[in-house]
């Protein structure tokens, strides 16, 4: 004899009684404990011991995984790569002019060069093509007047593309805009603008003084980082 289709009513009851039967198994070290795991929108428990001080950082505890959720994995910026129109020329402009560090280098099948910057990386590969007229990536110089009066002898600084070459930060920095031989714009960033004699620099300028810096604006700083500034 074929049974018939479950009524709604019939239905509900029997899945309420599966529920119930079900042993309830603890997910996590928290649940355990009795704490009520709250999960983010990335799988991971802000309570959560697993979580928070896992090794790789990135995947959560076993409960975010077996939710199928992944933790956010944007946790550093490893490296930026950059086109150059003559391999060699970038490389000197990047390791002689700003003292990056040339590093050992894959054979991707095409001329590469990997620099280190910090404990980051700049990827110089050559190809042809117009470089981004606003977009830029920033490094950080220790001095600023030896490398301006070295960036305006070799012509590189970029008056245009902000409005001016120099600015003063609300934080107290200074960032100072070049152009390397490919013309890719670079951002030189200074943390100590009271180090800098501006009657030798006839191109600062403090930001304030262009747009008011209000509210969260006049607290900004590149050096949030790692308790710095």
């Amino acid at each position: 004899m074929v049974a018939g289709p479950l009524s709604q009513g019939r239905l509900t009851a029997r899945l309420t009684k599966a529920r119930e039967l079900r042993p309830a198994l603890p997910r996590t070290a928290n649940d355990v404990q009795g704490v009520s795991p709250r999960v983010s929108p990335w799988g991971r428990h802000p309570s959560c011991r697993e979580c928070n001080f896992s090794s790789t950082g990135v995947t959560g505890c076993g409960d975010g995984r077996r939710r199928g959720m992944i933790a956010p994995v944007g946790t550093g910026l490893n490296h930026v790569s950059v086109v150059a129109h003559d391999l060699e020329a970038s490389r000197r402009f990047y390791v002689d002019e700003l003292g990056l560090e040339q590093l050992p280098t894959p054979d991707f099948g095409f001329p590469v060069v990997w620099l280190r910057a910090g404990d980051r990386q700049v990827h110089l590969f050559e190809r042809p093509g117009e470089p981004p007229s606003h977009a830029h990536f920033g490094l950080e110089i220790g001095e600023f007047m030896p490398v301006y009066r070295r960036m305006k002898e070799l012509g590189a600084l970029d008056h245009v593309t902000f409005g001016n070459a120099v600015y003063e930060l609300p934080g107290g920095g200074v960032q100072l805009y070049v152009r390397d031989p490919a013309g890719n714009l670079v951002e030189l960033d200074h943390p100590d603008a009271s180090t800098i004699p501006r009657d030798e620099v006839p191109e600062y300028m403090r930001l304030a003084d262009v747009r008011p810096q209000e509210g969260e604006a006049a607290h900004a700083t590149l050096w949030h980082a790692h308790g710095r500034r």
